[in-house]
């Protein structure tokens, strides 16, 4: 009896549990806002009051409410640690008087006084104490005045002299659900999570400004009228120039007028207004009612003539994402001309910002993007904060499929005949893919799944969007269009205007499918399995399919004519490791996984197989300068090359290389140059092969290189580990590398004697660890090494910090410390310099590497001791030494400071053991080019004793790589 009451208490109890788990609730808030807009000092004056029903089976005692103004107040906020995150200063060097806040907060709840506080520090989240409990099933009005101070556009709320974009800008109540509160800090990267309602919202404002918003206007009101009289004039306007084009004011300053919207069923509201907005409006009937919808478009004379489509490419966005998931429920659909700080377009209900231009083909791709946001976030409302991927994902997904229904999927963003030298069409697919391979080829991709906050600013782009919407067509090319298309018209009808998670679409998929998707849902978009398919062999009409991503996941295999055009596609159920598929026709050429390029791949190279004796062959191709590469054909790329150095003078010749960019596993280039000083011919040649691991390591490369210029010939190989990141958007990266040095000197006369070789074998473990923001840089490396020939031990450690003090002023601080073990003396090769080292290892460019008499001499690098003037001495000991340099305002000109003392086994009759430095330098080019004039220090004597002295005194140094990281920082943080 016992075990049967427990047994009956346990059922009744996980069943309670499982229930509550599950019995969905969304609460319910009715809106009522009066706000006033001061376009003199750009405040809003409002008043708000909100009803808020408890439809949980909760008791609350407080409310979360979003703040999200004060995310501009000043530094303390969650988006201005982001925005420096992503090297964007804009926010972090803005006046004051430039920024923005919420104030005058008062709030009541059912008429009493109720207190509050900021939630964990941040500025935009006030935590809202109830004067009593807020039952289940009860409710309560918030009231609160409030005023906003409008920032300049940073993000989203802003403004541009008097064009005013309202985004973001009133107490919001955060969203309650069956994991509780989602408080949430204003970001410039990661959206909303909001609770539907009602808005009642009334504006006042000058009357010459023409106002887009969230809601309709009253029928019969008065705006309406003169909205329609501003777009017949609108259509008049474009007869005029542009500089003539310009609206006149139709009424005195002072003169208000207050609109009144209102609108049920969304979870925001937004408004713009500029007193320059031209107005267009088209209407579509939607697909399945045929109810009409008004199409509205609001810009400026900035690209009008591309605006003049505008309605129409929303109302071609409101019929295809109607078509695709569900009718548009609103009475109109509108898209603004804004000065966005957040990306190319921001949507809201009813009502779209675009900050883009250029192109229709951009203008378009952007309006119909964040018009079907309507549907993917605003009527589907998930939390776009932690699963990005419901949101902007499934958006990219439907903007593919518009491209390819409206556009036979080409973008018209580059010409078509540098597409055709280049070797690639610009598609979006092509688009999308490229852009995921660019991050997934160096190991530094994300899951699909992932919170917003924790993507780097380029996987924001590259995996929210791009993956995941390549991912869902992958998805519906296993499927099939029937199945899909009932999947999302399930999906929509069943949650629209609720707020769906990840299980719950996964649900809805299963069930219409009749597949089990935790291939999908739960192991492919929650990890970084790089999609790797290869048939490896076949057996009469059996192929055999290998899966190398490391999950199991379905594959498709064509048959292709001897055109290579598909016969026919098969596709397996998800497989692991190894499958097979048997196929019914027996007159094919040969077959390909992946054919129509759906599945986002990271090695497509492999996916052909020709009948034959070499099944896995692809043709050859050689390709003069570059072409990009097609994954059924192996490239070589074939282009001329020039140079110069002082001992071979004049170089020309020819590079011959595999697999230049995008980077693939494998990669190598002969080069083969003539030096027309000394008639000897020189250059060089390498292979670098890459591993990806999922574990410890980002990245593992195999190098070999050998080059043969000035009067060195190198062998150089090496085994470079890069290290994993515990967190993808930290500033620090780390790798170890494992390097060998052969060295020996080039003669003119005859083969290498014994005695020619310099470093028979020089061995080294190299570590790195540095950050790089954009207000700090930060790097410390370590080397430990030796000399099998001569025993030679050497050990050095560098660090530097380099840290912005003002706006345009930079200070930076290196120490550099190395210290030699050789019983028998340091090789004039291996011994520390103060000046730079002799550079053996070949990783500097340097056109006077034999130390000839021409100024080229005068070239310095920046190791070992790292002065900026020039000093011969070198240590066969050790040396430590401290440089520093302070950039001043206007970005090209320095003050430098060098000490070092060094260590030696002899003494030097004459030279000093302790050397300093003190000069001017000018920095070009991203500091990759670095012209050094010292004014006094050790090798002068004090001061320079004559003008030619100081000429003698001046160097330069060169760092190619220094530019390229400029230009790419925030680009791809690994």
């Amino acid at each position: 009896m016992k075990k049967t009451l427990f047994a009956l208490l346990f059922i009744l109890f996980t069943s309670i549990l499982a229930h509550s788990q599950t019995d969905y609730f969304q609460q319910e808030i009715v809106y009522k806002i009066n706000v006033r807009l001061d376009d003199n000092l750009h405040f809003l004056h409002a008043n708000e009051e909100f009803t808020y029903t408890n439809r949980s089976q909760d008791t609350l005692d407080t409310l979360f409410i979003h703040l999200w103004p004060n995310a501009y107040k000043d530094e303390t906020s969650a988006f201005a640690r982001q925005k420096l995150e992503d090297g964007d200063l804009k926010f972090h060097d803005a006046a004051s008087e430039d920024r923005g806040f919420i104030d005058s907060l008062n709030f009541t709840v059912d008429g009493k006084p109720a207190t509050w506080s900021n939630w964990q520090g941040n500025p935009d989240i006030a935590q809202l104490a109830l004067p009593s409990p807020l039952l289940p099933g009860g409710k309560i009005v918030v009231a609160t005045p409030f005023r906003v101070k409008i920032p300049i556009s940073f993000s989203r709320l802003g403004h541009v002299g008097q064009q005013y974009q309202l985004c973001q800008w009133y107490p919001k109540p955060a969203v309650y659900d069956l994991e509780g509160w989602h408080p949430m800090p204003y970001l410039d990267q990661g959206e909303f999570y909001s609770e539907f309602g009602t808005f009642d919202v009334k504006i006042t404002l000058p009357r010459n400004y023409v106002v887009g918003a969230t809601g309709d206007l009253p029928e019969n009101d008065p705006e309406i009228e003169w909205l329609q009289e501003r777009e017949r004039k609108s259509h008049e306007m474009f007869d005029l120039p542009v500089a003539e084009a310009v609206w006149k004011p139709e009424f005195a300053p002072d003169d208000l007028k207050t609109l009144h919207f209102h609108q049920e069923r969304v979870h925001d509201f937004a408004w713009f207004c500029d007193k320059n907005y031209y107005v267009l409006a088209d209407t579509v009937n939607l697909p399945v009612s045929r109810r009409p919808v008004r199409c509205v478009a609001m810009f400026t004379n900035l690209d009008r003539n591309l605006w003049e489509r505008g309605p129409e490419y929303v109302a071609k966005a409101v019929f295809h994402y109607s078509k695709w998931n569900g009718d548009y429920p609103y009475n109109h659909a509108t898209a603004v001309d804004g000065a966005l700080s957040a990306g190319a377009g921001m949507e809201y209900p009813n009502i779209t910002v675009l900050g883009a231009g250029g192109s229709a083909s951009n203008l378009e791709m952007v309006t119909m993007h964040e018009v079907g946001h309507n549907w993917y976030y605003g009527i589907l409302g998930s939390n776009e904060r932690a699963h990005p991927w419901m949101d902007e994902g499934l958006n990219t997904f439907f903007e593919s499929r518009y491209w390819k229904e409206l556009h036979n999927d080409k973008m018209n963003l580059i010409p078509q005949g540098l597409q055709d030298r280049l070797g690639f069409n610009f598609t979006h697919t092509f688009m999308n893919q490229e852009g995921y391979r660019l991050s997934a080829a160096q190991n530094v991709d994300q899951p699909v799944e992932g919170h917003s906050a924790e993507y780097t600013s380029t996987n924001y782009g590259v995996i929210v969007y791009m993956k995941s919407g390549l991912s869902f067509n992958y998805l519906e090319d296993y499927l099939g269009r029937e199945k899909i298309d009932k999947c999302f018209h399930t999906y929509y009808e069943r949650w629209k205007f609720k707020h769906p998670q990840p299980e719950d679409i996964q649900a809805v998929f299963e069930e219409v499918s009749g597949e089990d998707l935790d291939w999908f849902f739960d192991a492919y978009l929650n990890g970084k399995h790089k999609v790797d398919f290869k048939i490896t062999k076949q057996n009469e009409n059996t192929f055999t399919i290998s899966n190398k991503s490391g999950t199991a996941l379905p594959a498709s295999l064509s048959l292709l004519d001897d055109q290579g055009k598909v016969i026919s596609t098969y596709w397996t159920k998800p497989f692991l490791k190894d499958t097979t598929v048997t196929v019914t026709e027996q007159d094919f050429t040969a077959a390909k996984v992946n054919a129509n390029g759906e599945i986002p791949e990271l090695k497509e190279f492999n996916n052909s197989y020709r009948k034959g004796l070499f099944p896995h062959r692809r043709p050859f191709a050689l390709d003069f300068l570059y072409k990009f590469p097609s994954p059924d054909k192996f490239h070589l790329g074939l282009a001329p090359v020039i140079g110069y150095n002082t001992t071979d003078g004049f170089m020309g010749g020819l590079l011959l290389y595999h697999n230049l960019f995008p980077e693939r596993p494998f990669s190598f280039h002969v080069m083969p140059m003539f030096g027309f000083g000394n008639s000897h011919v020189v250059g060089s040649t390498g292979f670098t092969y890459r591993w990806l691991p999922s574990k410890v390591f980002r990245k593992i490369e195999l190098q070999g290189k050998m080059s043969s210029y000035s009067t060195f010939l190198r062998i150089r190989p090496s085994l470079t580990f890069h290290m994993n990141k515990a967190l993808e958007r930290s500033p620090f990266t780390s790798s170890l590398s494992l390097q060998a040095q052969i060295l020996a000197r080039r003669f003119d006369d005859g083969p290498l004697a014994p005695d020619d070789w310099y470093l028979p074998v020089y061995g080294a473990a190299k570590w790195n660890t540095q950050a790089h923001t954009v207000l700090s840089d930060f790097e410390l490396a370590a080397e430990l090494g030796g000399n099998i020939a001569e025993p030679v031990g050497r050990a050095s450690i560098e660090g530097s910090y380099a840290r912005r003090i003002l706006k345009k002023m930079r200070g930076s601080v290196r120490v550099f410390g190395g210290f030699a073990m050789a019983p028998n003396g340091t090789p004039y090769l291996l011994q520390y310099r103060v000046s730079g080292s002799s550079d053996p290892f070949g990783e500097n460019i340097l056109f006077d590497r034999a130390q000839s008499t021409s100024w080229l001499s005068h070239q310095i690098t920046r190791d070992h001791g790292g002065f900026s003037s020039l000093t011969g001495r070198s240590f066969d000991q050790g040396l430590l030494s401290v440089n520093g340099n302070l950039r001043l305002p206007g970005k090209f000109l320095s003050i430098f400071g060098d000490f070092a003392v060094g260590t030696s086994r002899f003494f030097v009759v004459g030279e000093p053991n302790a050397y300093y430095d003190l000069g001017l330098r000018i920095s070009i080019l991203k500091e990759s080019l670095q012209f050094n004039f010292p004014i006094a220090g050790t090798v002068f004597g004090g001061l320079p004793s004559s003008g030619k002295v100081w000429w003698q005194g001046v160097n330069f140094s060169i760092d190619p790589l220094k530019s390229i990281r400029g230009l790419g920082r925030g680009l791809i943080s690994f």
